[in-house]
């Protein structure tokens, strides 16, 4: 029988072991579209991937909204406005924030994509931005004020599928909300009055508002939070990048040269960006069940990788000036010989998953056993036989 064992590692860089490749199970597939610069692009747990692409790298108004799925790839909207920064959930609904005019103001506008149906959650009047959204529809952004040192102050809105509400203290300026499908909100509160700059990781979680770093951790950002509390983040220590894991209060250090990440809501997959100083490039790394992978190391720059559950991805991938969308996909449920499609061709790898893992990885390496996880229990064993069966009945 295979499992899925929990994550967990001490340190990253003494104790996981890392590789240079795709995790089983996985293979790219290109999202063709406009030539430009990406501006944000996200996934979920079906494989919809949004993104924003901007024809005019220095023109923001030229960028507009992009759905893929399934090899089609739909334009969803066309006009003069900025729209930036989307997030989509499993039902299909997008956030992003959709400026109000020319070189305006943004609003956070909601598009539902399969139905078409488009309606703004705040007014655009402000400078709103970077918008999350969760299973329940709720979603958390941050407002840029423009008061307080160096212009800097941000707020920290939530909205809870009635009303707005502001979470983050005055005087700082906030920035990065994420937020999991049990509505706990995490961001960084940056102070820009001090010399140098600091930072705290704050979490809002049922009404409170606390502090999960020390001041050792001084300028610690890029937090994201899973839907079982989990909280991970990157801060300086001295010349290096640690990548840290909060769980119930409890940190682990998971690397110390890694930044920039996202965490998946399962918690079990973190991408990050990791600095490659011979050839001067952003590449980008997965970590996953105590293992790392360098998803990237090509000439170009990798980065800002986002997971969904199944560790699949979407990150930005080309030149600091012309970026596109990469895209790591896991093979279909069933795919024993790992061609893209579940079939009779399939039998024979799937008993022999069952029966032998060990001897099934060693003849299918590209390959990765829980595909034989019809059942979806993060085991293979008898109980997917039967499961088996209907997926091959229903592909009939």
């Amino acid at each position: 029988m295979c499992t899925r064992s929990a994550m967990c590692c001490s340190v990253l860089s003494l104790s996981c072991a890392l590789t240079m490749a795709d995790p089983p199970g996985y293979f790219r597939e290109n999202i063709g579209g406009p030539a430009g610069f990406l501006r944000g692009a996200s996934l979920n747990n079906n494989g919809t991937v949004v993104f924003c692409m901007r024809s005019d790298p220095y023109n923001s108004d030229s960028s507009e909204l992009f759905r893929y799925q399934g090899g089609q790839l739909q334009q969803l909207t066309l006009d003069a406005v900025r729209d930036e920064f989307p997030s989509i959930n499993d039902d299909g609904v997008i956030a992003w924030a959709r400026g109000s005019g020319p070189d305006g103001p943004s609003q956070i506008t909601m598009l539902d994509s399969l139905t078409g149906h488009m309606w703004p959650l705040t007014s655009g009047t402000s400078w709103h931005y970077q918008p999350q959204i969760n299973a329940s529809g709720h979603v958390a952004w941050y407002t840029w004020l423009g008061t307080g040192c160096g212009f800097s102050d941000a707020d920290i809105l939530y909205y809870d599928g009635t009303a707005i509400v502001k979470l983050s203290e005055p005087g700082y300026s906030n920035q990065g909300a994420k937020l999991n499908d049990n509505d706990e909100v995490v961001w960084t509160r940056y102070n820009q009055c001090t010399s140098p700059w600091s930072s705290a990781i704050t979490r809002y979680s049922a009404g409170v508002v606390s502090i999960l770093t020390t001041q050792g951790q001084s300028q610690a950002q890029r937090c994201d939070i899973a839907n079982d509390g989990s909280v991970a983040w990157y801060y300086k220590n001295g010349l290096n990048d640690e990548i840290q894991l909060w769980r119930a209060g409890v940190v682990t250090t998971l690397t110390t040269w890694g930044s920039g990440l996202y965490m998946s809501k399962n918690g079990g997959y973190i991408a990050f960006n990791r600095w490659h100083e011979a050839s001067q490039t952003w590449q980008l790394c997965l970590f996953h069940d105590g293992h790392i992978w360098d998803i990237t190391s090509d000439p170009f720059w990798n980065f800002d990788g986002r997971p969904n559950d199944r560790g699949e991805l979407v990150w930005h991938a080309g030149t600091p000036f012309d970026v596109g969308v990469g895209h790591l996909v896991r093979f279909p449920v069933g795919d024993m010989n790992c061609d893209n499609s579940t079939n009779v061709l399939d039998i024979n790898g799937f008993v022999l998953a069952v029966s032998n893992p060990s001897l099934y990885a060693s003849v299918n390496p590209a390959c990765d056993v829980l595909l034989a996880d019809v059942n979806a229990d993060e085991s293979v064993d008898v109980l997917d036989i039967n499961p088996f069966v209907g997926l091959l009945g229903a592909r009939r």
